[in-house]
């Protein structure tokens, strides 16, 4: 468990955690004005995409996110 709770200790985890929190719930959000509605959902799509171009342009420095990766391996 205490693996998991190092991983906030890097701040550029939190960014990604808030980008992608507020993108999520931007997505999911429901309302009465079209425009409102389409400009909710295109903010949304931004600000997933910038979480993962962030998390792909940040994968060398977030060595905490190395126990997700999945390896492969050969059965040769």
């Amino acid at each position: 468990m205490t693996e998991y709770l190092r991983i906030f200790k890097n701040w550029r985890i939190c960014v990604i955690a808030i980008l992608f929190a507020v993108g999520a719930a931007l997505l999911a959000c429901d309302g009465d004005d079209p425009r409102l509605l389409v400009v909710s959902k295109i903010a949304g799509i931004l600000m997933l995409y910038i979480c993962g171009a962030l998390t792909g342009q940040w994968r060398e420095k977030i060595t905490e996110l190395d126990v997700f990766d999945v390896k492969e391996e050969d059965d040769d």
